[in-house]
């Protein structure tokens, strides 16, 4: 988190207007106060305007809300769909109009075959990352030698052409899968503190196939940094801390008067989780998934003395 705090990403407000969003949720209460739900889908319609990740999050916690209001909150929940799907609609209506393509997003064509697609091909063939997409990008160019005006028939055919690589392939694509799931959860990312720090200077270990826990390029950035060691340690004992401290908080949560809240912060994070993993997989990605734990680590605190009972 704090290698990507110097950059200029979506996640600043992403992380913003999803905490908002949970926040006016928790707010609506077991009442399901109509007002609070309503604020709390356009915050999360702005969410997903910021990051398209969070395009569907109105889908899971919308059944967290209706198992949790039940038949007394359908107004309540209906102002929270609509005010969470009318912004993304309209931006999907503005696509059609200009494209002729009522999508939301044109980036999953580039997602699925020249980063999920290729790191299950670094796997399969055992090359690097970077030589997979070249020659996902020459099969492409070969299969579709005319320009493609449209950026959403670029996306469809590029996503059809992942698509077809990964039927194929479907061992290799569990085992990146399950490779990209650890390192995005424990991964340390001091690559990208020794890159701050040395800005230009070539880092060993980027010609490694993806799809192995074997961390190679951690390993031959330490042989040749030794100075981040002290880094690594600290970076692991963070993210052993956090982990910890979210566990414990959610089991407190859970247990409490503040069910509704937890399942809420947990429901985030899963479909946080279950959309970060795959090709596309980066620290990055752990920005605002690391913040839900934070949310979740807060409940581990002790509650505050009741001053009316002394």
């Amino acid at each position: 988190v704090a290698a990507h705090a110097t950059l200029i990403l979506s996640e600043a407000p992403f992380n913003l207007l999803m905490t908002l969003a949970l926040h006016c949720l928790v707010r609506a209460g077991t009442a399901a106060r109509r007002n609070w739900s309503m604020l709390a889908g356009f915050a999360l319609a702005c969410a997903a305007l910021t990051r398209p990740i969070a395009v569907y999050l109105w889908m899971p916690l919308g059944l967290v809300l209706a198992s949790r209001w039940g038949p007394r909150g359908t107004k309540s929940l209906l102002l929270f769909v609509l005010a969470a799907t009318v912004p993304t609609g309209l931006w999907c209506a503005r696509n059609a109009a200009l494209h002729g393509s009522f999508s939301f997003t044109s980036i999953s064509g580039v997602n699925f075959l020249f980063y999920e697609a290729a790191a299950v091909k670094s796997v399969a063939e055992a090359i690097p990352v970077a030589q997979a997409v070249d020659e996902l990008a020459r099969d492409f160019k070969r299969e579709h030698p005319d320009p493609i005006l449209n950026p959403f028939e670029e996306s469809r055919l590029r996503r059809a052409a992942a698509r077809g690589y990964l039927l194929a392939h479907p061992t290799a694509a569990m085992r990146a899968h399950a490779a990209s799931a650890v390192k995005l959860l424990a991964g340390p990312g001091i690559d990208l503190i020794a890159e701050e720090l040395e800005p230009g200077r070539p880092m060993p270990g980027s010609d490694l196939p993806r799809g192995e826990v074997r961390a190679g390029g951690t390993r031959a950035l330490l042989r040749e940094r030794p100075g981040l060691w002290a880094l690594l340690v600290f970076t692991l004992g963070s993210l052993a801390l956090g982990y910890a401290a979210a566990a414990c908080g959610a089991w407190r949560l859970w247990r409490g008067p503040s069910r509704f809240g937890a399942s809420l912060i947990l429901t985030t994070a899963a479909y946080l989780l279950a959309l970060s993993i795959g090709g596309w997989a980066y620290y990055r990605f752990r920005v605002p998934l690391w913040l839900v734990l934070c949310l979740l680590a807060s409940g581990a605190a002790p509650s505050p003395p009741d001053r009316t009972s002394s």
